[in-house]
């Protein structure tokens, strides 16, 4: 077999891209997600990966290029420049020192992998020229770089950097990120109950689940996690940190927690256990009137909001339901098809949300049925500055 079709192969079976939009408080934003095809295992360990073929690359400059709702941000020397300074922080053995004119428009670049210097200038006019770019910088890094483990994350590092530059919600997930994405959605997982994420390059506490041990410990929302057991998270992944947090129930671990007012770390031993998430809980408050907490958009959210209804109705009795109080207050979103339904159960007729790109390419409606709508029943939406993403769709 030769190589081009070995190469025709690989990227008609290989790596794709699903890019879709949501809505963010300041307007559509693009948030770009990648599943992995299954691929031959020769590509499976990313040992002999070709970072010079820029394949990933390549689909996520086209989807931005094409489809992005505010063509006005894309820079392609800033891109350039933001891609490597993420690889820097990906890749001990590699630093970068940029050149900026006085508006920091970047202008070139010196790459230093281990003892090799070389300097590329970022002056590109077309993404043609962008990818070039990065696949004469992929070659130098490559031919320079030994013993380094998978070269896929320099690439997805790279383009991570890119997306920073359009908005603080552009990301591309790796294959495993991906799988962790769809296992926290399904609403039962090991571990600790802890919700996290990269805010300011810090390890995050999102959201402590409740009644978890990471909740019971007194564990906070906006805690940064600066070490898991020997392990400091300084330019550690997420998807590294849930593994090191993950593992089977009744097992401890060591999770060392800087607090704004705390001037040094504290330990938490906390023990693990199996966490089942319910995102819904229910209250009847009376009159009337029911209150439900929606905590996240998972598999169940939806299914679980139904039976909370059926049971305020039932300890409503004679009085009926009357209105209801929907709190998303802490919400940090979730599956958009939840958040759809979701609607859909208050919304007679009409769009709910559509994603729209850049020159109306792309649009995809989510439309409302009368069937099974809740007309009649009056609802006050709870929202506050930690509640995002679906939990607007929802309010909007």
């Amino acid at each position: 077999m030769n190589k081009y079709l070995k190469l025709f192969l690989f990227l008609t079976c290989g790596i794709y891209l699903v890019l879709h939009f949501t809505q963010e408080d300041a307007g559509w934003r693009a948030r770009v997600q990648k599943a992995m095809a299954q691929l031959g295992e020769h590509q499976s360990d990313g040992s002999d990966y070709e970072l010079t073929q820029v394949t990933v690359m390549n689909r996520a400059v086209v989807y931005i290029e094409d489809h992005y709702v505010e063509p006005s941000r894309i820079n392609r020397s800033k891109m350039i420049a933001a891609g490597l300074e993420q690889i820097q922080q990906a890749v001990p053995e590699i630093m970068v020192n940029l050149d900026e004119d006085q508006d920091e428009n970047p202008l070139s670049a010196e790459v230093q992998v281990n003892d090799h210097k070389k300097r590329f200038s970022l002056k590109v006019k077309s993404r043609f020229e962008l990818l070039f770019k990065f696949r004469d910088i992929f070659r130098f890094i490559q031919s320079r770089l030994k013993h380094f483990s998978d070269l896929r994350n320099i690439e997805y590092a790279a383009i991570n950097g890119m997306l920073s530059t359009l908005d603080p919600h552009s990301i591309l997930l790796s294959p495993e990120e991906y799988a962790e994405m769809h296992l926290s959605t399904k609403g039962r997982f090991g571990g600790l109950g802890i919700v996290i994420g990269i805010r300011e390059n810090q390890l995050t506490v999102i959201n402590p689940i409740e009644d978890t041990p990471a909740s019971r410990a007194g564990i906070k929302a906006n805690d940064h996690i600066v070490q898991i057991n020997l392990d400091s998270t300084v330019n550690m992944s997420l998807t590294d940190a849930v593994n090191l947090m993950r593992g089977d129930p009744g097992t401890d671990v060591d999770v060392f927690v800087m607090r704004d007012e705390w001037k040094s770390p504290k330990r938490f031993t906390l023990t693990r256990d199996n966490i089942k998430v319910k995102s819904v809980k229910y209250k009847y408050l009376g009159k009337g009137v029911g209150l439900v907490r929606v905590r996240n958009f998972q598999n169940t959210t939806v299914n679980e909001l139904k039976s909370a209804l059926k049971a305020l109705r039932k300890e409503a009795k004679r009085s009926n339901l009357k209105g209801l109080v929907l709190d998303l207050r802490s919400n940090p979103g979730g599956l958009l098809d939840q958040a759809a339904k979701m609607s859909d159960l208050f919304i007679e007729r009409g769009t709910i949300v559509k994603t729209v790109g850049a020159g109306n390419k792309l649009r995809e409606p989510k439309m409302a049925r009368a069937k099974g709508t809740l007309s009649n029943l009056p609802v006050v939406v709870m929202l506050n500055s930690s509640s995002a993403s679906a939990s607007e769709i929802v309010a909007g």
